[in-house]
């Protein structure tokens, strides 16, 4: 006759089955991985992507350290003479460290200014660009007081 199973006969002997335990582990009591000691989501750093040669216009509404806001204070600083497009797109790839072809992308968008209002979805009101054949001349326009 076999035996039958008793809590004495299933008790565990001190060698190891190399099997991982299934007791549960305890949680880590230092922070979680993004998470300040005190319990709070870290704040991303707030350091712009390129440093700009160009000083900062303070007409600028783009995002400090972006391409746009580097094409803007390029345009901005060419002044009342204006720059051509293709030193403002090759002024932009140097900053930005981009071939000319992906800079001239951003350039465009910020040339898709009208004085007329229309431009591309991503450019921001507040200016338009003249052109003059291939020359580029900044103009920035008063802060409408509409709301929406």
């Amino acid at each position: 006759m076999a035996k039958k199973s008793t809590k004495s006969n299933r008790r565990k002997s001190s060698k190891s089955s190399g099997k991982p335990s299934r007791r549960p582990t305890k949680a880590s009591k230092g922070p979680r991985k993004g998470q300040s000691a005190k319990g709070k989501p870290k704040a991303p750093k707030a350091a712009p992507k390129f440093k700009s040669p160009f000083p900062r216009d303070p007409r600028n509404s783009f995002r400090e350290g972006s391409a746009y806001a580097l094409t803007f204070d390029a345009l901005a600083h060419a002044g009342e003479d204006g720059i051509t497009r293709q030193d403002l797109v090759a002024a932009v790839a140097k900053v930005t460290r981009k071939d000319l072809k992906h800079a001239a992308y951003d350039v465009a968008v910020l040339l898709s200014a009208r004085e007329n209002g229309e431009r591309h979805q991503s450019c921001r009101p507040g200016f338009w660009v003249e052109r003059i054949n291939d020359h580029l001349k900044l103009h920035v326009t008063a802060p409408s007081t509409e709301t929406k």
